[in-house]
C-alpha cells in the first residue's frame, strides 16, 4: 500500500467524491499483476497485438487496469483505448522513452498522472487523454515533451481549463488541440496559455457552454496567425459581440452546427468574417431562438469572404418548406451547397440566384416533388447552374408526371453526376435527359419503374455508369433501351423484377465491362444472346435468377468474361459452355449439378471454380477429382462438394474424398440389383406379364421374333444379353428342386445380368448333378428371407411412382445403371 499512500498525498483528496477514492484503491488492488513479468514478446502475444516489426503496439479493449510492462524497446506508436486504467504513474513508459512518438489512453478510467508519468519521453508527437476523469493535472506534466509535441487532447474531462496555465504553457510547435466538453469558467477571454499557441492550426472546443463571447473574448489567440480550423459544434452561446471573431483574420473552416444561439448572435458572427478568407461554414441542425425562418440576408456579409462550401443540412424547421428569395445572392464563389433534410418542397424560380460557380448541389432527403401544382422549375431551368457538375435528387418524391418537365441540356451542360434515386418515378420517357452530353454517373435506383422508353439515354453519349437497382416493377426491358451509351462500361440491374430481356435490349454498349443481373426472375429461355456487341465484358453477374442452364447464347460474344456467378439458379447441366480462356472466376454453387460435366475440356490453371452445394450423383465409378484435375481448374471450398441422391453409402460424402477403390462399393453387387429387379417386377405386373416388362422396360430396342403372337418373341437385353429364352430357362431352373441353397427369382436373374452368362446355347434341363455342383456366388450367399429384408427395406425407403421414364428406360435387371 506504500504506492496507494504515495498517490493519496498527491491528489487532493479534498476535490474528490467517494467515488474517486474508491475507484484508485480498486486499481491498485486489482491491477498489479496486469502489468505482467517477461518481456516484449509475451505482451505481443498474450496481452496487446503487434505489427510493423513491433513497433505498432495495439492494446485496446482488453480489460487493462494498468500499462503493461516490458513493452517493446522500438514501440513507435502505442494505442490503450477503451482498457480500465485509473493511473499513470511515474516511470511506467520507462521502456520506450527514446522511441514513443504517439500515445492514445482514450477512454479510461484516468483520474490521477504523476508529474513525472511523461518525463523522457522527448520525442513524443501526439498525446491523446480523451474521455478520462481527470479533474487537474500536475505542473509542468508535459515539459519533457512540450518542445516537440504536435496534438494534444483532453476533451472530455472535468478539467477547468482556466487553472491550466502552468500545464499548457509551452509548446511552441502544437498544431492541433480539443478541449471539447471542458470547463470555461466565467471571464472576459481564453486561458492566457493560449497567447504562445503561435503555431495553432486548429482548435477543437465542440459541447462547450460559452456564454457571453465579448470582444476580447478570442484575444489570446490573435497571435495564432496559422489557426485555419475553429470547431465549435453543438456550443452553447447566450450572446456574441460583433467583432469578437474578427480576430481570425486566416481562419478557413467555422463549424457551428447543432450550436444552441440566437438569430443575433448568429449574424454577429458572420459579420466577423467579412472580407476574410473563410471557405467552408457548417451550420447544420442549428437550434435557433425566438426563429421561425431564415431571413433572406442572413448571409449578406459573407459576400466578400470567398466562401467555397456551406453546410446547411437538418434546418427543416427554419426553411419551412423553400428558400427565400435571393437567399445566395452574395455567394457567388460558393462550390459546394448541402441541404439535405431541410423540408423543401417549393423550388421556384430564382431559388438559387447568385450561385454562378456551383459545382456541387445536395437536396437529398427532402420533399420535392415536381407534380402538378407544385413548382419545380425553379431546380431544373435555372440558369445558376451552368457550372453544376454534381446534383443529388435522392430520397424524394419526384414523379416526372408533369408533361413540360425537362431537365435542360443547355443549363446542364457541364452536369457529370445525376442522382434520383429513391423518389417516385414510374417511367422514364424519352427525351428526359436529351442534351446532358457531359453525364458520367446516373442513378436511377428504388423507384417504382414498370417501364423504360426506348432511345430514352440515346443522348447520354460520355456515361460510364448506370445504376437502375431496386426496381420492383420493372419487368421488361425492351429493344433499344440502352441504344446510344458507347461510353457505359458499368451497368448495374440487379434487384429487379426483370422476366424478359429482349434480344436487342443491350446492345449499343461497345465498352461494357461489367454487367450485374442479379436477384431476377430471368430463366434461359428470355435471357439469351445479349451481349454479342459487348466483346469487352469481362463481369457477368447472372446470380439469383432462374436459370436452368449456362445462357450458351449470351456467352458467344463474352470471349473476354474474367468472372461469371451463376450460383443460386436452378442449372442443372453445363454441357456445351463455351471455353472462355480469360475466364478466372466461375461460381455454380447452389444450384441443381448432378455432375461437373462442363469440366470435360480442359480451362485455365488460373480457374478458381465453385460448384459447392450440389447434389452431385455418386457412384463406385465416380472420378470427379480426376475430372477437375483433367480441367486445370482450383477448386474452392472442396469440402462443400457433397455426394447428393439417394444412396446411403454416398450421400454427404466429399466427392474428393479417397479413390474409386476406397468406396464402399459391395451395394453393387447386392442392393442395386435387387432395386432394379424389383422396380421392373413391379412395372412388369402393372402390364401384365413381368419378364415382358421387363424387356420393355429394359430393352432401349426390343425385338420380337415370330408370327406375331408373342409365342416365339425373344427380347435381347442389350446391356446384358439376356433374352425371353434365357429367362425363361432361369425360371424353369428356379421351379426344379435341388438339394443346394436355393436362390429367389430376382436374385437369379440379378446374379445372372451380373456375371453376363451367355446360355443361348444351353439346353432347356440342366441335369441335377450339375446343378448341384455350382460354385456359389456372392448372391448365393444370402437366403431368400434374407433378401425379403432387404426388399421390405428398400420398398419402404424408396418411391418407385417417383421413378421418371428416363430413369426406367435406362434400367436392366440385376444390371448396375453406370
Amino acid at each position: 500500500m506504500d504506492r496507494l499512500s504515495q498517490v493519496c498525498g498527491v491528489v487532493k483528496i479534498r476535490r474528490m467524491t467517494r467515488i474517486h477514492v474508491v475507484l484508485l484503491c480498486f486499481v491498485f488492488a486489482q491491477g498489479r499483476h496486469h502489468g505482467g513479468k517477461g518481456d516484449a514478446r509475451d505482451v505481443c502475444a498474450k496481452v496487446c497485438s503487434c505489427r510493423a516489426n513491433r513497433s505498432v503496439v495495439d492494446c485496446r479493449d482488453n480489460r487493462l487496469t494498468i500499462v503493461p510492462n516490458h513493452l517493446p524497446h522500438n514501440t513507435r506508436e502505442l494505442n490503450l483505448d477503451w482498457n480500465r486504467i485509473g493511473a499513470l504513474d511515474s516511470g511506467v513508459f520507462t521502456n520506450v522513452t527514446s522511441t514513443l512518438k504517439q500515445l492514445s489512453i482514450r477512454y479510461n478510467n484516468i483520474i490521477f498522472i504523476n508529474d513525472q508519468a511523461f518525463s523522457n519521453l522527448t520525442h513524443l508527437r501526439v498525446i491523446s487523454l480523451e474521455g478520462n476523469w481527470l479533474e487537474t493535472l500536475p505542473n509542468d506534466v508535459f515539459a519533457a515533451c512540450a518542445s516537440n509535441l504536435k496534438e494534444l487532447s483532453l476533451a472530455y474531462n472535468y478539467l477547468d481549463l482556466r487553472v491550466l496555465n502552468a500545464s499548457l504553457s509551452a509548446f511552441p510547435k502544437l498544431h492541433k488541440l480539443d478541449l471539447s466538453g471542458s470547463n470555461f469558467a466565467a471571464g472576459p477571454h481564453l486561458p492566457e496559455y493560449f497567447v504562445n499557441s503561435t503555431h495553432l492550426k486548429e482548435l477543437i472546443l465542440r459541447d462547450v457552454n460559452f456564454g457571453e463571447i465579448s470582444a476580447a473574448f478570442f484575444a489570446p489567440l490573435s497571435e495564432a496567425n496559422q489557426l485555419r480550423k475553429l470547431d465549435m459544434h453543438n456550443a452553447t452561446i447566450t450572446s456574441v459581440h460583433p467583432s469578437a471573431f474578427a480576430v481570425f483574420k486566416n481562419l478557413n473552416t467555422l463549424n457551428l452546427s447543432g450550436s444552441f444561439l440566437s438569430l443575433q448572435s448568429l449574424q454577429n458572427i458572420l459579420a466577423g468574417f467579412f472580407n476574410n478568407s473563410l471557405g467552408s461554414l457548417s451550420l447544420q441542425g442549428l437550434r435557433l431562438t425566438n426563429v421561425s425562418s431564415f431571413p433572406s440576408d442572413l448571409l449578406t456579409n459573407l459576400e466578400f469572404s470567398g466562401l467555397k462550401k456551406l453546410h446547411l443540412d437538418g434546418n427543416h424547421e427554419i426553411f419551412a418548406g423553400a428558400i427565400p428569395p435571393s437567399f445566395f445572392q452574395a455567394l457567388s464563389s460558393l462550390n459546394e451547397l448541402h441541404m439535405e433534410k431541410c423540408g423543401l418542397n417549393n423550388l421556384s424560380n430564382g431559388s438559387f440566384t447568385g450561385l454562378i460557380s456551383l459545382k456541387k448541389m445536395n437536396l437529398k432527403h427532402n420533399l420535392i416533388s415536381c407534380r402538378y401544382g407544385f413548382q419545380c422549375k425553379g431546380l431544373f431551368s435555372e440558369t445558376a447552374f451552368a457550372s453544376l457538375e454534381q446534383l443529388d435528387l435522392s430520397d424524394n418524391v419526384i414523379s416526372m408526371e408533369t408533361d413540360d418537365l425537362c431537365i435542360d441540356g443547355e443549363i446542364f451542360a457541364n452536369l457529370q453526376y445525376l442522382s434520383l434515386s429513391n423518389n417516385s418515378i414510374k417511367q422514364v420517357p424519352k427525351g428526359l435527359f436529351a442534351g446532358l452530353t457531359s453525364l458520367q454517373y446516373l442513378d436511377l435506383s428504388f423507384n417504382p419503374i414498370s417501364s423504360i422508353q426506348p432511345h430514352c439515354f440515346r443522348s447520354l453519349h460520355a456515361l460510364q455508369r448506370l445504376d437502375i437497382v431496386g426496381c420492383s416493377s420493372l419487368r421488361h426491358l425492351h429493344n433499344g433501351t440502352f441504344i446510344g451509351l458507347r461510353s457505359l462500361s458499368k451497368l448495374h440491374l440487379h434487384d429487379n423484377a426483370l422476366e424478359e430481356v429482349d434480344k436487342g435490349a443491350l446492345l449499343g454498349m461497345g465498352h461494357l465491362l461489367e454487367l450485374s443481373l442479379r436477384r431476377n426472375r430471368l430463366t434461359g429461355a428470355t435471357f439469351s444472346q445479349v451481349v454479342a456487341e459487348s466483346p469487352h465484358l469481362h463481369y457477368l453477374d447472372l446470380g439469383e435468377n432462374l436459370l436452368d442452364r449456362p445462357p450458351k447464347g449470351l456467352l458467344q460474344g463474352a470471349r473476354n468474361l474474367s468472372r461469371l456467378l451463376l450460383e443460386h439458379n436452378h442449372i442443372s447441366y453445363c454441357l456445351g459452355m463455351p471455353i472462355l480462356e480469360h475466364l478466372r472466376v466461375l461460381n455454380l454453387s447452389f444450384n441443381a449439378l448432378s455432375s461437373p460435366a462442363c469440366f470435360e475440356h480442359s480451362f485455365s490453371s488460373q480457374l478458381v471454380v465453385n460448384l459447392a452445394n450440389n447434389p452431385f450423383h455418386c457412384g463406385c465409378d465416380t472420378q470427379f477429382a480426376l475430372l477437375f484435375d483433367q480441367s486445370h481448374a482450383i477448386v474452392e471450398q472442396r469440402s462443400a462438394h457433397l455426394c447428393g441422391g439417394s444412396v446411403k453409402s454416398y450421400g454427404g460424402r466429399s466427392i474428393f474424398e479417397g479413390s474409386v477403390s476406397e468406396w464402399d462399393c459391395r451395394v453393387r453387387g447386392i442392393v442395386v440389383p435387387v432395386v432394379s429387379a424389383l422396380v421392373a417386377g413391379f412395372l412388369g405386373v402393372i402390364f401384365g406379364g413381368v419378364m415382358v416388362s421387363i424387356c420393355r422396360v429394359s430393352c432401349s430396342s426390343p425385338s420380337h421374333k415370330g408370327d406375331g403372337d408373342g409365342s416365339d418373341s425373344s427380347c435381347e437385353c442389350g446391356d446384358c444379353g439376356m433374352g425371353m429364352d434365357d429367362i425363361h430357362r432361369r425360371q424353369r431352373r428356379r421351379r426344379r428342386p435341388k438339394k443346394s441353397k436355393r436362390k429367389s427369382a430376382l436374385s437369379i436373374v440379378s446374379d445372372e445380368c451380373l456375371i453376363k452368362e451367355n446360355d443361348d446355347e444351353e439346353d432347356d434341363e440342366v441335369p441335377e448333378e450339375e446343378s448341384e455342383r455350382e460354385e456359389p456366388s456372392d448372391v448365393d450367399q444370402y437366403e431368400d428371407h434374407d433378401i425379403n429384408k432387404m426388399i421390405d427395406v428398400i420398398v419402404s425407403e424408396s418411391n418407385i411412382d417417383d421413378l421418371d421414364n428416363s430413369e426406367t428406360d435406362r434400367l436392366t435387371p440385376g444390371c448396375f445403371p453406370v
